[in-house]
């Protein structure tokens, strides 16, 4: 641990705190936020804490002390002792601060469609060898596959077939649950197709999960969550925030959910996401790279956070994967029909009467 204490009395009168440059600082209207996106991991701050770095960084402890007074004392001091344990801080010279760039806020994606998502159920009918070749050939990486319907365990081996030799890094499957598949059964899926990142069964009578010597503890499940349909997956939790370079930087200047993503629904409709109405042809007879070039296909992609009311006041914005639509309001700014269960004004998450499994 990087502590000032380490140095003498007299280095420690010259040496000056620098914020680490993969922490961010995000400031809401209550309190603010630390995203260490190097450990992907985020911790909350009172806002003049926040203050402090932003007005200090590159000051000594004595400049910062003098400015607050001898009644703020302790608390600089607890400030500090915070931000040393949770190692956001460096003590370096003055002509060692030019040393640490900050990283510039910028973003791009090498591909056209980032992340896609295919729905079906008893009555789909997809052509799925047509779907994963479009898929890829828009430099699709991430794919999840829903099914709000029950499915054998040779309907997803014989699906999964079909990605064995794909240039697609991580596949996520949601099933429904079915009392003849055992979590034995999907662990097998598991290890015989390397691209599942996780094998979720929703539905279910009780939480089952592998033992978690496994360490695969989250990643295949049987949940109580019950999941009809698409609009049932439009959740603002607690678990869905997700801290990392890439999100952080993408919030910036694109909306976390739309942006880049393409969705297929249980009856073939091509669209940025399935809780919309809006499609853009089939899938059967229109071609997934058209489809996105449809006039109101990315319409929601450039949404911002900084540009949506309430959202620009939470210090959630970066992490958080929100799937409400956005609408523009005369004022020029975004906003959601649907309330959020966070109230950043209060820092208050609305009362639910079960813990769902992604907060666990």
């Amino acid at each position: 641990m990087h502590k000032l204490s380490n140095y003498t009395p007299k280095e420690q009168a010259i040496k000056r705190f620098l914020f680490f440059a993969e922490c961010f600082l995000v400031k809401g209207v209550l309190r603010s936020a630390i995203y260490d996106v190097s450990r992907d991991t985020y911790r909350l701050i009172p806002n003049h804490l926040l203050e402090m770095i932003e007005q200090f960084e590159g000051k000594t402890l004595a400049e910062v002390k003098a400015f607050y007074g001898a009644e703020n004392e302790a608390i600089v001091d607890k400030y500090f002792a915070f931000l040393e344990q949770g190692e956001y801080i460096l003590w370096c010279d003055e002509a060692e601060l030019a040393l640490f760039p900050k990283i510039d806020l910028v973003w791009d994606y090498p591909a056209q469609i980032s992340n896609a998502i295919i729905d079906i159920d008893n009555n789909t009918d997809h052509p799925f060898s047509k779907i994963f070749t479009e898929l890829e050939q828009l430099g699709c990486k991430h794919l999840q596959i829903r099914s709000f319907s029950t499915q054998t365990v040779a309907y997803w081996d014989n699906l999964l077939q079909h990605l064995k030799n794909s240039r697609f890094q991580s596949v996520d499957i949601l099933t429904k649950y079915d009392a003849v598949i055992s979590l034995e059964m999907i662990k097998m899926l598991y290890e015989k197709y390397l691209r599942i990142h996780s094998f979720i069964v929703h539905s279910a009578p009780e939480y089952v999960y592998p033992a978690t010597e496994d360490n695969i503890t989250h990643k295949l499940a049987f949940v109580k969550d019950v999941i009809q349909d698409a609009q049932n997956c439009k959740k603002i939790q607690k678990g869905y925030f997700q801290v990392n370079m890439q999100l952080f930087m993408e919030a910036h200047y694109h909306h976390t959910y739309f942006n880049r993503k393409l969705c297929i629904d249980t009856n073939g409709a091509i669209k940025n996401c399935n809780t919309l109405s809006e499609s853009f042809g089939n899938v059967k007879d229109t071609l997934l790279k058209d489809a996105i070039e449809q006039d109101g296909f990315q319409a929601l992609w450039h949404v911002k956070k900084e540009e949506t009311k309430v959202c620009q006041d939470c210090e959630f914005r970066y992490m958080c994967v929100d799937a409400r639509k956005p609408l523009k309001g005369d004022d020029g700014l975004f906003y959601h029909e649907t309330p959020c269960p966070y109230d950043p004004c209060t820092a208050k998450w609305m009362e639910v009467t079960e813990m769902t499994e992604l907060e666990r």
